[in-house]
C-alpha cells in the first residue's frame, strides 16, 4: 500500500505537474493547488527491468568460459534471480552465472523477482542468444619420413594446411617444422575466427647416436710376401660390418695388396664414419734360383765341383746349411738353394743338383808271367788285375 504524498502532510509538490486527480477533477484553481482535490491513496508504481551483460562480447569459441551478469532496475534489496539455458533452469539465485560449454544459438535468460513493494510488474526477464564458433578439429601431424633416425638425418613434421596460425610445442609458428634433434612435438592450429584447436597427439622424434668410428687391428705385419696373409679386424659388438672389399664379417683375411677400411652399424641402425685406411702390401717372392756348376757333378774322389746361385740376393740358404752364394762340393749329395731378396721374401727352392763322387779304383797288384830277371832276349809279361775300364802303364802302354 503506497500512501499519497498529498494526503501525507498536505505537500502536493511531490505530485509535480499533474493537472488533475485520478478522478479527473482539476487540481489547479486560480493558479493555486486545490487542497480539496481527491488524490489517490497509492503512489504511482515503479517499473522493474533487468539486462544481461556478458563478460565476452561478440562471437565466442567453443569452450570459452563466459560470465553473465544481471543488471537490475528497481530490484529491491533482496531480488531473486533464476537463470535459464534454453528455457531450462540453471545456476542459482545469484546476480551472475558462469558457463563454459555453450553451443551455437544457445539462449541464456534471467528472470528477476523484485523485492520492491511498489513495482509493476515485479518480474522482469532478459535473454541473450550466443554466437558460438566451433573449434578446429584436433590436428593430425604427418611426417616426411621415419621419426627414429640417426644423427645427420632429419624429419619434417607438418600440420594440416589452411589455418590462420600455428603454434608448435617448441615455439615454432610455421605449418611445418624440420627436426634434427630428439623431442616430443605437438601443434595447435587457429582458424580465421581466432578459435584454436586442442593440441594434436604428441609425435616423438628420436635421433640416435652414430656408431663410434672403428679402429682396425691387425694380426701381424701388413707388409709381407706372397704366400703369407694378415687378418684385419673391426671392434666386436656391432650389428653389422661393411669392408671396402665388400666383406660383411667382423674380420677379413688378406692375401693381396690393397687399401682396406670398414664401416660398422650399431643396433639402432646408425653407421659409423669410415675407419682410417690400412694399407696391405704383398711383395713378390724372389725368383726361383737356377744352380750353375763349374764342372761335372760326377767325379772321382779327390775332385770337386763348385755350385753357384744367382748373384744379387740379400741372403742364401743351401740345403747343406751353407749361406754363401757358392759352395764347393767334394762329397756326393743332393744340393738345392733358396735365395732372399731385399724385401725379405724367400724364393721357392731351386731344382736339386745331384753330385756324385766316385771311389778310386783299388790299387792294382801287378802279376808277372815269369821271372822278372832274365837274360837279354828274354821277356816277361806283367798283368794288372782284370775288370777295369782302362789301364795306363807307366811306359804309356794302355793294355
Amino acid at each position: 500500500m503506497c500512501n499519497s504524498p498529498a494526503i501525507n502532510g498536505g505537500n502536493n509538490s511531490k505530485l509535480g505537474n499533474l493537472s488533475s486527480d485520478f478522478t479527473g477533477k482539476g487540481r489547479l484553481q486560480q493558479s493555486t493547488v486545490d487542497m480539496g482535490a481527491y488524490e489517490s491513496p497509492f503512489a504511482l508504481p515503479s517499473v522493474t527491468s533487468v539486462k544481461i551483460i556478458s563478460s565476452v562480447s561478440g562471437p565466442i569459441c567453443t569452450g570459452t568460459e563466459v560470465t553473465f551478469s544481471a543488471i537490475p532496475q528497481n530490484g529491491g534489496i533482496n531480488p531473486a534471480y533464476q537463470w535459464k539455458k534454453n528455457n531450462v533452469n540453471v545456476g542459482n539465485n545469484s546476480e551472475s552465472y558462469t558457463i563454459n560449454n555453450l553451443a551455437h544459438s544457445d539462449k541464456i535468460s534471467v528472470q528477476l523477482n523484485s523485492s520492491e513493494s511498489c513495482v509493476n510488474p515485479s518480474i522482469a526477464n532478459d535473454t541473450i542468444q550466443m554466437d558460438v564458433i566451433s573449434l578446429p578439429a584436433k590436428p593430425i601431424i604427418t611426417s616426411s619420413g621415419p621419426t627414429n633416425f640417426c644423427i645427420g638425418g632429419s624429419v619434417i613434421l607438418s600440420a594440416p594446411a589452411g589455418f590462420a596460425s600455428y603454434l608448435w610445442s617448441n615455439g615454432a609458428t610455421s605449418p611445418s617444422i624440420q627436426l634434427t634433434e630428439s623431442g616430443s612435438f605437438s601443434v595447435v592450429v587457429t582458424n580465421s575466427n581466432g578459435c584454436s584447436s586442442v593440441p594434436s597427439d604428441v609425435v616423438i622424434v628420436t635421433v640416435n647416436a652414430l656408431a663410434e668410428k672403428p679402429v682396425i687391428t691387425t694380426s701381424g705385419p701388413t707388409n709381407f710376401c706372397v704366400g703369407d696373409s694378415v687378418s684385419l679386424s673391426a671392434p666386436a659388438g656391432f650389428e653389422s660390418y661393411l669392408w671396402s672389399n665388400g666383406s660383411t664379417s667382423p674380420s677379413i683375411q688378406v692375401t693381396q695388396s690393397g687399401s682396406f677400411t670398414v664401416v660398422v652399424t650399431n643396433s639402432n641402425g646408425c653407421s659409423s664414419a669410415t675407419s682410417d685406411v690400412v694399407n696391405v702390401t704383398v711383395n713378390g717372392l724372389a725368383e726361383k734360383p737356377v744352380i750353375t756348376t763349374n764342372g761335372p757333378t760326377n767325379f772321382c774322389m779327390g775332385g770337386s765341383v763348385s755350385l753357384s746361385a744367382p748373384a744379387g740376393f740379400v741372403s742364401y740358404l743351401w740345403s747343406n746349411g751353407a749361406t754363401s752364394p757358392s759352395i764347393k762340393v767334394t762329397e756326393s749329395g743332393s744340393f738345392s738353394v733358396a735365395v732372399t731378396n731385399n724385401i725379405g721374401c724367400v724364393s721357392a727352392t731351386s731344382d736339386v743338383v745331384n753330385v756324385t763322387v766316385n771311389a778310386l779304383a783299388e790299387k792294382p797288384v801287378i802279376t808277372a808271367s815269369g821271372p822278372l830277371s832274365f837274360s837279354q832276349g828274354g821277356s816277361v809279361t806283367l798283368y794288372a788285375p782284370a775288370g777295369f775300364a782302362s789301364y795306363l802303364w807307366n811306359n804309356d802302354a794302355i793294355t
